[in-house]
């Protein structure tokens, strides 16, 4: 049976138009414009879980290497410090550092003045991949940094291309707003924590302007928590379900004194760590060649002589404290000079160097080493408020440091003597210096981009 052209003709048009029904009433319920958040997002755990891998990776290798020969860090740190320094400096100079006060500088620069070349420069695909590259050189030289404050880089990067391409046909998608999704995004996918991904937006990120982007940061950091799980082979605890005994009644009050000192513990972290990026910033370029390979001499003396568990993020040593029963005094004393002083040590390499989980173990070995002096019977207890206390201190954010740690660990029985930490933690930090050393950095990128002062 031949059908006739015109048949045809008005069949093919009735099914564009069902199609064209069907597509806007979609596009109705999900509207266009979240879709580069959605894409970005899904990217996003897939990278991060892979570079998280890649750097679980490089920390085992150099554990493993170390404990093999004497002579390993002695010879390859120096030598892999100054390689992360060099691919940073030659190739993308933004990608040193933790990488979120490039983001925070980022997101505050919008609203001052635009400054096109740093959102290229901090955001490109170059930097992502020497991100990458700088931090794997500074783990496989057994350095003390972490993976998470250079996630959020590579996240808010990932938004910020997507955004790129995406205002062409979409005007109204926001450079600002991708950011904070970015942000919030690689902060929850290398936790696990999508909590306290909404939270570090809201308290770090975005201040004034989360109420415009509240549903596409919650978007993105679900489908980037999902795509997260997914690659990482199903759902996962950092640390998993510690046994904390509860404190009862006017026990709650050990917290706060508690608190205090976390607190101050952490801004004198932050502040001691802002000074020395201050003084190696005044350096001359062949003290700067020069710096990273005394870096990894002392990295590597750190680790022999004093504490082997100065090597690496410090996530394992968090891990080995909660769950490896009480450790001696003497133990805890050298645990807590190594943890506080090696992510110093690494991150004045000038390479790529979180410091989020770094900090999370100085705040453990504190709370660890402070309960076989006060409590021996709260021994977790006291390092889960350790990692909030210092967390707090360090990043002025107690409301992130509390969320973080507490979907990490899933005690909500010990929720009010968090909440109690970390409200005191902002005081005692209050003492030392005024503002994070987050934010001291934020000014200084802003300042580099010729932006004025608020």
């Amino acid at each position: 049976m031949k059908l006739e052209p015109r048949i045809v003709l008005d069949v093919a048009e009735d099914s564009l138009s069902f199609a064209q029904k069907w597509v806007r009433r979609f596009f109705s319920v999900i509207p266009f414009n979240e879709w580069p958040y959605w894409f970005s997002a899904i990217l996003t755990g897939f990278i991060v879980v892979i570079y998280a891998k890649l750097a679980r990776t490089a920390e085992l290798y150099a554990a493993k290497w170390s404990e093999a020969s004497p002579y390993y860090l002695w010879i390859v740190s120096p030598f892999a410090f100054w390689l992360a320094f060099f691919v940073v400096e030659k190739v993308s100079p933004l990608a040193k550092g933790s990488g979120i006060p490039q983001v925070m500088a980022a997101i505050e620069g919008l609203n001052r003045m635009k400054a096109e070349k740093f959102y290229r420069d901090a955001f490109g695909v170059r930097a992502i991949l020497i991100k990458i590259l700088s931090s794997f050189l500074v783990l496989i030289g057994g350095g003390a940094v972490g993976r998470e404050g250079p996630s959020i880089q590579i996240a808010a990067g990932i938004f910020y291309r997507f955004g790129f391409f995406a205002r062409r046909w979409e005007k109204r998608i926001s450079n600002e707003i991708m950011l904070i999704a970015g942000g919030a995004s690689g902060l929850a996918a290398a936790f696990n924590t999508p909590l306290g991904g909404l939270v570090f937006a809201l308290e770090e990120l975005s201040h004034s302007t989360f109420t415009r982007v509240k549903s596409s940061i919650f978007s993105a950091v679900i489908l980037a928590g999902v795509s997260a799980q997914w690659v990482a082979g199903g759902t996962y605890l950092l640390f998993g379900y510690p046994k904390l005994t509860e404190l009862a009644g006017v026990k709650v009050l050990w917290a706060v004194p508690f608190g205090i000192v976390l607190g101050l513990a952490g801004a004198i972290f932050g502040k001691l760590l802002f000074r020395l990026v201050l003084w190696r910033a005044k350096l001359s370029k062949a003290w700067l060649h020069a710096l990273p390979i005394f870096l990894g001499l002392s990295i590597a003396a750190i680790i022999t002589f004093i504490d082997r568990r100065a090597l690496g993020s410090g996530t394992h040593e968090i891990a080995q404290l909660l769950f490896g029963g009480q450790i001696s005094e003497d133990a805890g004393v050298s645990l807590v000079i190594v943890r506080f002083f090696a992510p110093i040590v690494s991150y004045l390499v000038g390479g790529a160097s979180g410091v989020f989980a770094p900090a999370l173990a100085a705040g453990a070995s504190i709370g660890s080493w402070m309960s076989t002096i006060m409590a021996p019977d709260l021994h977790s207890l006291f390092i889960v408020l350790g990692m909030i206390g210092f967390l707090t201190g360090f990043t002025r954010s107690p409301f992130t440091a509390f969320v973080l740690v507490l979907e990490m660990t899933d005690r909500h029985s010990s929720i009010f003597p968090m909440m109690l930490t970390a409200v005191f933690a902002t005081a005692g930090a209050v003492l030392v210096d005024r503002i994070s050393f987050y934010e001291h950095m934020k000014e200084a990128y802003l300042e580099a981009m010729g932006t004025p002062k608020t």
